[in-house]
């Protein structure tokens, strides 16, 4: 199993393991010590930029992303994360899930959290390799 240092050092930012790779909650770490909450547009583009480089650091990609959950602390900002959602993802989206939820920290707008695969499984291998 790989781990992929986090936000914070209690927990990894993600783990892979036989092909997937599995995120930790990933938010915009700026909101955390902020006194007022940072827009919603803003904390989805900060979480969405953390999310591709953990993917990176796994061996993925947003690309190879499979299922997104996204937890926002309130219904009203479900337009902005179907407009990032569709930015991020304009062709093949991911299986997604929106929940509302409270947070850990009350300047925290949006958590996401992904499943995705290796990058290197996209890679196409001769029948008698897959063992077929």
């Amino acid at each position: 199993m790989t781990r992929v240092a986090g936000q914070f050092t209690a927990f990894p930012a993600a783990v892979a393991a036989d092909g997937l790779i599995i995120t930790s909650g990933i938010i915009d770490h700026r909101a955390l010590g902020a006194h007022e909450a940072p827009p919603i547009e803003s904390q989805l583009t900060s979480a969405l930029d953390t999310l591709s480089t953990v993917l990176v650091q796994a061996g993925g990609s947003l690309e190879t992303v499979m299922r997104v959950e996204c937890f926002l602390t309130d219904s009203a900002d479900a337009p902005y994360w179907n407009e990032a959602f569709a930015r991020t993802w304009p062709r093949d989206p991911p299986a997604r899930t929106t929940l509302v939820a409270t947070l850990l920290h009350s300047t925290l707008k949006v958590e996401i959290q992904a499943i995705a695969h290796l990058t290197e499984c996209l890679t196409t291998r001769p029948a008698d390799e897959m063992g077929q």
